[in-house]
């Protein structure tokens, strides 16, 4: 990383985009809508209407980012990026000791054994149309 900003210097091996709201937006304009009633509902129980209304939806739409906000995912020589609108995580390969994967995702697990924690510290690359490539790319970057 330079001046803050991620060095797309070293050789990318692969990268893609998955755009959950695209795929489902039925889903994400109910979502939108249970947002709306349930942090103007709760603004209203708590006396200051429009302060804890914007509070609560800010929070919401927060939690639910990498649903409303395309998330691009790059594999490169040295590491994993992971961009989903103003969220950036980068961590280099040598972090991850395991993977697993199923139909739809990869999860890299920062330990070698199973641990409760699993779920809070993996990192999960979702595919879209790609397990192949991804699932060959990560097998010669984390079983070394």
């Amino acid at each position: 990383m330079k001046n803050g900003k991620i060095n797309y210097d070293d050789q990318t091996l692969f990268q893609w985009q998955i755009y959950p709201l695209k795929k489902n937006l039925l889903k994400g304009i109910v979502v939108g809508i249970f947002i709306l009633i349930v942090s103007i509902y709760s603004g209203m129980l708590m006396g200051n209407f429009l302060f804890f209304s914007i509070i609560l939806m800010v929070f919401f739409i927060f939690v639910l980012l990498p649903y409303y906000f395309p998330t691009k995912f790059i594999l490169s020589d040295k590491k994993i990026i992971i961009e989903n609108g103003p969220l950036k995580k980068e961590r280099k390969w040598e972090y991850f000791k395991r993977f697993d994967y199923d139909k739809k995702m990869l999860k890299l697990y920062t330990t070698f054994n199973a641990s409760r924690l699993d779920n809070y510290r993996a990192w999960n690359l979702i595919f879209d149309n790609n397990h192949e490539k991804v699932i060959e790319i990560v097998k010669s970057k984390v079983e070394k």
